[in-house]
């Protein structure tokens, strides 16, 4: 496969003004004819309907050769703009992102000197049905290939959909020499694949353990210790894992075992002996639909994990628990603040009522020693 490039006419540097307007890039499939032997010929283009078009500007800040380079670079168009000199000036090359037929470029120009189809201006940039003022020096193109006699064609040279679990890279044309590619299990990845999965479980198992786990002599507790459904869902997860699967076997038959402390661990030479004597065995016990080891597991922990599962309500459950304890904390702060109200207007009151029975004493000693005793001569 390959990409399509476009030249312009040669200007006489990447300083050389080239116009001002706009340049719109649309992508899909060009019909066009190069000149050879006879004039080149633009015959038609079907825009792709699920790619948007790009529309760049050009002013006075960019209307060199060099600024319409930076300013299409710069666009996220799908397109590279580079600037080449050929010996007769310096030439705009714009070449499509993307490999293949569907991924060729159409330019329209809406040029600031009112022309947008000659060859004056920003139109020299133009490439369409009205104006190929730019010079196709190579097509957009798929790649053509075969296997076994069958005839392909892909937009790209790395082809993932041919067959089945296998990625070909399209390297050179080999008309009339064919290659032979021979397909192999990648046993080393199967390998590797396996040894992750037990680690990830030894690593559930492990933290499952220190956060359930109580030690007698210090009194320390995890902050999962009792919890029924912490030691339900390591209880779940073991059996997934271990237990056999309908005509598959098990992980011991693979070398793979359970140890004291519940993780597991990998006899490398078992391990190695099964890969190499039945490998579709060994993807079986894994990968069997709704039994396999990989496959029951996965469906497992969903359910706890997915919205709505175990994990989604405990957490809802334990927010609103912990939203009712606020609520109860605010409503008893108001009880508190109006009691507290309540008694300083109380204690307020009692210290006016104690402030005036004071003063009416003071008024009523100062009265009775004003009133003269019997026998007093002096009034």
């Amino acid at each position: 496969a390959s990409a399509q490039s476009l030249a312009s006419t040669a200007f006489a540097d990447s300083a050389a003004v080239v116009g001002e307007g706009t340049l719109t890039v649309r992508f899909g499939s060009t019909d066009y004819t190069p000149a050879d032997p006879g004039p080149a010929s633009y015959n038609g283009f079907t825009a792709d309907a699920d790619r948007d078009p790009v529309t760049i500007t050009i002013d006075e800040s960019n209307n060199t050769l060099a600024g319409v380079r930076d300013a299409i670079n710069a666009a996220d168009a799908d397109v590279s703009a580079s600037i080449v000199a050929d010996g007769t000036g310096a030439r705009l090359l714009l070449t499509a992102d993307e490999t293949g037929a569907a991924n060729s470029v159409e330019i329209t120009v809406d040029d600031g000197d009112g022309n947008d189809i000659d060859t004056g201006g920003l139109s020299r940039l133009a490439f369409n049905g009205d104006a190929a003022n730019l010079e196709q020096t190579a097509a957009g193109a798929d790649a053509a290939f075969s296997i076994n006699g069958l005839a392909l064609t892909s937009a790209s040279n790395t082809v993932a959909d041919a067959v089945d679990g296998v990625t070909l890279t399209l390297r050179g044309v080999s008309e009339g020499q064919p290659a032979t590619v021979s397909v192999e299990a990648d046993r080393g990845a199967v390998r590797s694949a396996i040894e992750r999965f037990v680690e990830a479980y030894n690593g559930f198992v492990r933290t499952a353990g220190e956060l359930t786990r109580y030690d007698p002599e210090t009194g320390n507790a995890g902050p999962l210790q009792g919890d029924i459904s912490a030691r339900s869902i390591l209880d779940q997860v073991r059996r997934s894992v271990t237990d056999s699967v309908g005509g598959a076997g098990s992980l011991a038959e693979l070398g793979i075992t359970t140890g004291a402390d519940g993780t597991l661990s990998i006899d490398d030479g078992r391990l190695s002996a099964a890969l190499e004597a039945d490998l579709p065995s060994v993807a079986a016990l894994f990968s069997t639909q709704g039994t396999g080891v990989a496959t029951r597991t996965d469906a497992l922990l969903d359910g706890y994990l997915r919205t709505g599962g175990l994990f989604d309500t405990r957490t809802s459950g334990i927010q609103g628990r912990v939203d009712g304890i606020a609520d109860d904390r605010e409503a008893l702060n108001r009880r508190l603040d109006a009691l507290e109200s309540r008694y300083r207007a109380q204690f307020n009151a009692l210290d006016s009522l104690l402030a005036e029975l004071q003063s009416t004493g003071d008024f009523v000693a100062q009265q009775l020693a004003n009133i003269p005793l019997p026998g007093d001569r002096n009034n």
